[in-house]
């Protein structure tokens, strides 16, 4: 396979076909770098309470679980267990209605979201093979339109791929936290290290998965394979041809680490900013409110502009790597068809 010229073409697509940036943009709404919350929630000073809630011994782990809800609250700053679920109860007593249409709401919004996202990703896989044709549609709305009769196979099929690794790490996790319930130390010490095992074999299982997952894609949108056919399908693919699926996917494992060098470093420079005026708030006196307003609103502003540029640039890799899967699966599975994207061997 001419691993090059499959990268060259997928970039020309990336970067010359306007009209699948905004195709892109609807992908990356569920496909892209992911990102972690922070609590924002400071904690009362109490050492004795955190002391309760820390072992000192690993044997000590089983007994402060079992504490754990008996002492969170206290951590908390109450003294009283009862009070902080009566304060819950009563929160939600007297605003039920509100908390029930606000998850409906969310839940609307997350279904939407999910339902546009798939079917521009279906929609992106049939037009780049469409383009390789010379069929291209050439249009954002028609691309939409294609992806709109896979996108329920595709997204079963992700959530099939999903339930397969939860499966894993489930088991994996029981597995630890079993042992380390018994509260015996070679026991934990035995399940840490068939944990490690565990997670080390989870790799080569992750990126099995991951090759499977891309070829039987493209085998739903473009060949209309059931999901149980495409994944059988993927499969034997990835038995011929093991050698260039693997390399495919170690090309585009590196290419997303390359997005996300990008997209810190370009993080950090906007960032900067807030940085220098928190630095300059905290050494001003104590009544610079304003020092300390002018951080919150850059801080605020600059997390924004962040979350919109990781968005684009997470849209432009996601045309190239749906673009680079596409050649690369044309030229695996139509390897001596395709001599201009591969070389037979």
């Amino acid at each position: 396979m001419d691993y090059g010229a499959i990268i060259k073409k997928s970039w020309y697509y990336a970067s010359k076909m306007r009209y699948l940036w905004g195709i892109g943009l609807l992908v990356a709404l569920t496909e892209g770098a992911g990102g972690g919350y922070g609590s924002g929630y400071n904690f009362p000073s109490q050492d004795n309470n955190l002391q309760e809630i820390i072992p000192n011994k690993m044997e000590e782990l089983p007994d402060t679980l079992t504490k754990g809800f008996d002492n969170f609250p206290r951590v908390l700053g109450s003294q009283n267990g009862s009070e902080v679920l009566a304060g819950i109860v009563s929160f939600l007593q007297h605003n039920w209605l509100a908390i029930i249409i606000s998850i409906i709401v969310l839940l609307l919004v997350w279904l939407a979201i999910v339902f546009v996202s798939y079917c521009a990703k279906a929609g992106l896989i049939e037009e780049i093979d469409n383009l390789e044709n010379s069929k291209g549609s050439g249009s954002f709305s028609s691309v939409f339109s294609l992806g709109k009769k896979s996108y329920l196979s595709l997204l079963i099929f992700d959530i099939f791929i999903g339930l397969l690794i939860g499966v894993v790490v489930v088991f994996l996790g029981l597995l630890i936290f079993g042992g380390i319930s018994s509260g015996s130390s070679p026991a934990i010490a035995s399940v840490f290290v068939i944990g490690l095992i565990g997670l080390l074999l989870l790799i080569p299982i992750v990126f099995y998965l991951a090759m499977v997952s891309e070829l039987a894609r493209r085998l739903i949108v473009l060949e209309k394979l059931q999901i149980m056919e495409a994944f059988n399908r993927a499969r034997e693919i990835i038995k011929q041809q093991f050698g260039n699926v693997l390399i495919t996917l170690l090309i585009s494992v590196a290419i997303n680490i390359l997005r996300g060098v990008v997209v810190s470093i370009i993080s950090l420079i906007i960032f900067v900013p807030a940085i220098l005026i928190l630095i300059s708030a905290v050494t001003k006196s104590s009544t610079g409110v304003h020092d300390y307003m002018s951080f919150i609103i850059t801080f605020i502003v600059s997390l924004i502009v962040v979350l919109l540029i990781n968005w684009v640039i997470n849209a432009f890799f996601a045309v190239f790597l749906y673009s680079y899967w596409n050649l690369s699966y044309r030229a695996i599975v139509f390897i001596g068809n395709n001599k201009s994207l591969s070389s037979a061997k």
